[in-house]
């Protein structure tokens, strides 16, 4: 394995209403950019490279 990364997505389910997507874009940002808050981010991006 090479790299592991833990990212938070933009909150598409939030769209229902702006002040829900606000809030959860607010959400987003602040989870990307503070890495105490590392451990709330959901998705993990892989880099794998083959052996041999």
């Amino acid at each position: 394995m090479v790299r592991i990364d833990l990212i938070e997505g933009r909150p598409e389910y939030l769209r229902f209403a702006a002040p829900t997507y606000l809030l959860g874009w607010l959400y987003e940002r602040l989870v990307n950019r503070v890495p105490g808050l590392a451990w709330l981010r959901m998705l993990l991006v892989v880099e794998l490279r083959k052996a041999g």
